[in-house]
């Protein structure tokens, strides 16, 4: 989706997160200062993306003065006076209350695509990239989806089907810009070419069929499976109305979750592994960063035994013109003295 607003046109910032084989390989098209800053402050509260538990509490009211600060200011610096902005990053879903009171400040009225996509793939695909179990994976679906219906309630927003965006992507950013109020800088029928190329049917490493499950979402896989049909009966819609169904919803989740000592476990494996990673990629920076050391000090010590030579050959180079001045003196001299002695042998 955010690839394809970059085409129409929508301003992402400068510095997108690159994709990788076998995941996005055309771009994530985030923002790696948003995506920076978002981990810095889920960090600060000793908090994760992979985290299952309910986020602070400081996340329900945005009391956090210097958070919000530095988020404005990031906010100017990155996206300007630009007419049309976009922030694609899933911790948007649980860092929506402090994004709304910053852009409030900002006068900056928010629209929302809540882009959404069916349980079994996300979680297949966390489960290959991440190695996370099938259940841990159908609750982050759960947790992420219902927040960001939450979050996103009384503001202007749409429901995207990822299947049904693939189908057919230009009507349904017709049908976005539409419901949403928005003028693409780009119309999506002058760019369809370009969207078309971009939105490879190969790119996509995981599709749910009727009857075929890719994984086992576990005591998850209920509530998944009707937040997924909650999701689909506001397809194109705003989802007014709505809020009850999804609120037992959110009912049921939290129930579950007085039964999540297994995830929490699985997550603190993921967290050792991520920090025994990032020790690894640590050690392996000082390693080059020892070995340039180490190459350059031995250029460093040739460059100083070369000048060492320099310098000596300076001061052999001025001992010679010292000697060539006073031997130029002495025959000044001589030629001084030549016509006394001959006008003294001439006398004689």
């Amino acid at each position: 989706m955010t690839g394809t607003l970059n085409a129409l046109g929508v301003h992402l910032g400068d510095r997108l997160m690159p994709g990788s084989a076998g995941d996005n390989e055309r771009g994530m098209f985030e923002n790696l200062d948003i995506f920076e800053f978002h981990e810095r402050l889920l960090g600060s509260y000793g908090r994760t993306w992979r985290d299952v538990d309910s986020p602070p509490e400081w996340l329900d009211d945005g009391s956090s003065g210097d958070t919000r600060a530095e988020l404005g200011d990031l906010v100017r610096r990155l996206f300007g006076n630009a007419p049309l902005w976009a922030v694609k990053d899933p911790r948007l879903c649980r860092l929506l209350p402090i994004w709304l009171q910053v852009l409030n400040d900002l006068g900056k009225v928010p629209r929302f695509i809540v882009m959404y996509r069916h349980p079994q793939e996300v979680a297949a695909s966390l489960a290959r990239r991440n190695g996370f179990s099938g259940e841990m994976g159908g609750c982050l679906w759960v947790d992420h989806n219902l927040q960001a219906e939450r979050w996103s309630r009384s503001h202007r927003r749409i429901f995207v089907p990822f299947t049904g965006f693939l189908e057919d992507p230009i009507a349904t950013l017709d049908t976005i810009g539409e419901t949403l109020g928005i003028a693409w800088p780009r119309s999506p029928g002058t760019v369809a070419k370009e969207i078309d190329d971009f939105l490879s049917p190969s790119l996509r490493h995981h599709a749910a069929r009727p009857g075929r499950r890719l994984v086992d979402l576990g005591r998850f896989a209920s509530v998944a499976d009707r937040l997924h049909r909650a999701l689909k009966a506001q397809r194109l819609t705003n989802g007014d109305g709505c809020e009850s169904r999804f609120d037992h919803l959110a009912r049921d989740y939290r129930e579950l979750g007085r039964q999540f000592d297994p995830l929490m476990l699985e997550q603190l494996r993921h967290a050792t592994k991520a920090s025994r990673d990032e020790f690894e990629t640590l050690r392996q920076q000082l390693d080059e960063r020892r070995r340039w050391l180490e190459t350059h000090s031995r250029e460093i010590d040739q460059l100083r035994q070369q000048l060492g030579g320099q310098r000596a050959f300076e001061s052999r180079l001025d001992q010679l013109e010292s000697q060539g001045r006073d031997t130029r003196d002495e025959r000044h001299q001589e030629r001084a003295t030549l016509p006394a002695l001959v006008a003294s042998a001439a006398a004689s």
